[in-house]
């Protein structure tokens, strides 16, 4: 009979040892791979962020324009509002735009600690439309006649465009405009709203006696309860009168280190919102309270950790970077107290040359953004979970891992915690020509 030989002792001691070293190779590159895949991960995922937040801000803050040709746009970007009439209290003067956030300002909601706040006027369906008849003293709602023909001669497309180039929304029942500019023959400009659209005629600009007045609304001037420029309410505008349509105010901050940005609207309690930045409504648990509308800010880019500003000038001077920084507010906004570190002027316009500072000689902005990755788990950390006692030296790598890198006027940020998280950080920065106040338009 013959025998059947098994493995012996030796030999399967061996074929276990064989396959114990294949499965300790093959683990060993499996960790090796997830390790460098997680590496490649946290490197690649703030610098795509940084870039997502550069380029979407590029789209808005690059066109910024108020149509104001006589003024030079004196309000594409937005430092300073007054709330109410005629009066510069400090209870009326409101910041739109900040640099580098307090921490009291940020315990209060505005935003992230030294971040910056930018708000500008952007054009939408951009359009200057003539105003015939108008009483620029009226306090209180009143009648306006203006020249619109584009949807002539067919009334009801002639009001639906109309309608449409001012922003028009519906709240409670009744279609209200947007946040409007108006102006006059030497630029001097103030904010108004409509509040009813009356009609259009399209026969009054034909026949033996046309007359221009073809649009009817009914507007808001901006006195008490209504947005106003700096200085607050005009009453000394001189005609012929233009309305400036077609526009629309954003602005952009870093909130729980999301990118975020504030569009106008009317919320379901028909209370609007422009969307011009708002101090005391634009803060944690302001919806709803005070007669804040209860929309606001919504993120648009995560994991922004930082939103840096600075202001090029047309002498080439450049503001609030590392080494030069504005240091007071416009001198036309007394009850505002000087704060290191504060953004341009905004002179009210007609009330004097404005200075060096002011916005409207800002030719250009430099916008900055930090991104981080999500926080790294230990094997995309290097050698240790825990991070350095401090950075190395030049090495902008390893300092851009473990803290937040300095970006123009804002200070190197503190250690990462393992208890926190460590984070990978991308710093991306561009300057974008202001094109329409540069062409005038």
């Amino acid at each position: 009979m013959k025998r059947h030989r098994g493995f012996t002792l030796i030999e399967a001691l061996v074929s276990i040892l064989i396959l114990s070293v294949v499965m300790i190779v093959a683990l060993t590159l499996l960790v090796s791979m997830r390790s460098f895949a997680a590496k490649q991960q946290a490197f690649t995922a703030p610098r795509q962020t940084a870039r997502a937040g550069i380029d979407y801000l590029s789209f808005f803050l690059a066109g910024a324009a108020d149509l104001n040709v006589e003024a030079g746009n004196p309000n594409a970007l937005v430092m300073w509002t007054t709330y109410g009439d005629n009066n510069t209290s400090a209870g009326d003067v409101r910041q739109a735009s900040y640099n580098n956030l307090s921490a009291a300002q940020a315990a209060d909601g505005l935003g992230d600690e030294g971040t910056d706040i930018i708000t500008i006027s952007i054009p939408t369906t951009p359009v200057r439309i003539p105003i015939i008849t108008w009483n620029p003293l009226a306090v209180s709602s009143g009648p306006m006649a203006v020249n619109f023909t584009a949807g002539c001669p067919d009334d009801v497309r002639n009001l639906a465009l109309f309608k449409q180039v001012t922003g028009a929304t519906t709240a409670g029942g009744t279609d209200v405009s947007g946040l409007l500019t108006v102006q006059d023959s030497v630029g001097r400009w103030r904010y108004l709203r409509i509040t009813g659209y009356t009609s259009s005629t399209c026969t009054r600009s034909t026949g033996a006696n046309p007359t221009l007045d073809v649009i009817d609304i009914q507007t808001i001037a901006g006195n008490a309860n209504q947005l106003n420029p700096p200085g607050g309410w005009r009453e000394d505008l001189i005609p012929p009168y233009t309305m400036n349509a077609g526009l629309d105010f954003t602005s952009f901050r870093v909130r729980n280190r999301n990118l975020e940005q504030k569009t106008s609207g009317v919320d379901a309690g028909g209370v609007y919102s422009p969307g011009v930045f708002d101090p005391n409504c634009d803060k944690e648990h302001a919806a709803g309270a005070g007669g804040c509308p209860t929309i606001g800010f919504t993120p648009v880019v995560e994991n922004v950790e930082d939103l840096q500003v600075a202001y090029v000038y047309r002498d080439g001077t450049i503001w609030n970077t590392a080494n030069r920084l504005l240091s007071a507010p416009p001198v036309s906004l007394p009850p505002v107290a000087a704060t290191a570190g504060g953004i341009p002027g905004q002179v009210p316009s007609g009330t004097g040359a404005p200075l060096s500072t002011d916005i409207t000689n800002v030719r250009a902005l430099r916008i900055s953004v930090i991104a981080r990755s999500n926080p790294l788990d230990i094997g995309a950390r290097g050698l240790s979970a825990a991070p350095p006692a401090a950075p190395v030296p030049g090495d902008i790598r390893r300092e851009g891992i473990y803290r937040r890198p300095a970006l123009e006027d804002h200070a190197l940020g503190p250690l990462d915690t393992v208890a926190t998280g460590v984070f990978d950080r991308y710093r991306l920065t561009t300057t974008l020509i202001l094109r329409n106040r540069m062409l005038g338009f």
